[in-house]
């Protein structure tokens, strides 16, 4: 019995022993990913280890993110697309993950959902093959560049559609760009006030491409309208006006006919057209108030 209890008590013993030189291990592994020099192996392990880098709000950015992006950068220089060193490379792309990140917090912030919809909006208008025939960006991508559809997804698209969100709900606030939307209730008193549209488009757009033909977009397939566009005009009748928010500004919007030739809906639009104005000042301003902490340069 003795002979069992001092065998028992060894075995415990170096199990504890085991356990407390793993952990020191693991601690001073812990403690040269964070604070060691850099190096090809402290590299290597950041990329196949999912490790916290840094974090932005209440968000990590773990070093298995950054990999991937790596992934797909590797792609583009394959592809014939030059890119730098993976030093300045990688510090770029950490970058840009911290900037998704904060924008994500500042919609949140705001209240502003990110959607689903949003995303395959986006998505489908990718897709997209052009009136003259050319490849769509989607096409581009997964031929020329060998990116899938599942990394467009995940990848690039997340930040692209956040920001253009971000943007479309900056422009709808009136007192965030005062001035703007003093201006557009001028213009739709005229509008009420029966005011000719083409001579509102005259005096006020500031869409030098559509101006001269007094902002006739043309007869379009609601396919190749902004989202916001084709969602807001669905319901408008022929001869109704509206102002419609995108990111790319406000756009006051009259419609001059709707077809559905071959089973295609299509919309003839005329707008006035007007810039938004401060936003990438209040973005910046919105940003510093979003805590972002860096722990690992590498």
């Amino acid at each position: 019995m003795l002979t069992f209890l001092h065998t028992h008590k060894k075995i415990v013993s170096r199990v504890v022993v085991t356990g407390v030189i793993l952990i020191l291990i693991l601690m001073a592994l812990i403690f040269w990913l964070y604070f060691g020099p850099n190096s090809t192996l402290k590299t290597t392990i950041l990329d196949k280890l999912p490790i916290p880098i840094a974090r932005v709000g209440s968000n990590w950015i773990s070093s298995t993110e950054v990999s991937e992006r790596m992934k797909l950068a590797e792609k583009l220089e394959k592809n014939g697309v030059e890119i730098e060193n993976n030093t300045s490379l990688r510090a770029q792309i950490t970058a840009k993950l911290i900037s998704d990140k904060v924008t994500l917090a500042i919609l949140k912030k705001r209240g502003v959902k990110l959607s689903q919809m949003d995303l395959d909006g986006t998505f489908a208008s990718l897709n997209l093959v052009t009136k003259a025939g050319t490849p769509s960006s989607l096409s581009v991508l997964k031929k020329d560049y060998g990116i899938s559809e599942t990394e467009l997804k995940k990848e690039i698209l997340p930040s692209l559609v956040a920001k253009n969100k971000l943007q479309a709900w900056y422009n709808t606030q009136s007192n965030l760009d005062p001035e703007t939307h003093k201006q557009i209730g001028l213009i739709k008193n005229r509008i009420v006030a029966n005011d000719e549209f083409s001579k509102l488009v005259t005096l006020y757009s500031q869409d030098e491409a559509t101006k001269p033909f007094y902002g006739d977009l043309g007869l379009l397939p609601k396919t190749e309208l902004l989202p916001e566009l084709a969602s807001s005009t669905q319901s408008m009748d022929i001869g109704q006006t509206a102002v419609i928010q995108t990111p790319l500004g406000h756009h006051i919007v009259k419609v001059l006919d709707k077809t559905d030739e071959n089973s295609i809906p299509k919309i003839h639009l005329q707008q006035i057209f007007l810039n938004s104005r401060g936003f990438e000042q209040w973005y910046k301003t919105e940003a510093k108030t979003i805590k972002t902490t860096v722990y690992i340069n590498y």
